[in-house]
């Protein structure tokens, strides 16, 4: 299936409906893949919203080294207001990540 996938965004690279299915997949492609795929868009389709979905994923999903300074993103806070990391930058933060789509971060009651 992800065969499939990639063969059509490397098909169509002028088609919006690629940006769009490389947006929804570029988590699973990994970064290299995605990487190569964007590249082959046109500029038209990587202006699209769903072109700087993957550009924000490529940049937030860089190889850090150890020792190296974060990578700075934003997000909505429980209050719905804008908090970017490094506002945070001398304080004791604990960052969790999770998707309500993966059984695993689901509680286990909910299964």
């Amino acid at each position: 299936m992800h065969k499939r996938h990639i063969d059509a965004v490397e098909s169509n690279p002028d088609s919006l409906q690629s940006a769009k299915t490389l947006a929804i997949m570029c988590t699973t492609f990994g970064k290299e893949k995605t990487e190569e795929l964007y590249s082959k868009l046109t500029q038209r389709v990587k202006d699209s919203e769903d072109g700087k979905v993957i550009l924000r994923y490529l940049r937030l999903n860089k190889d850090p080294e150890i020792g190296e300074r974060y990578v700075d993103f934003d997000m909505a806070d429980t209050t719905g207001s804008i908090q970017r990391l490094s506002d945070l930058e001398g304080k004791v933060v604990l960052l969790e990540f999770w998707s309500s789509w993966q059984q695993y971060c689901i509680p286990r009651s909910e299964w």
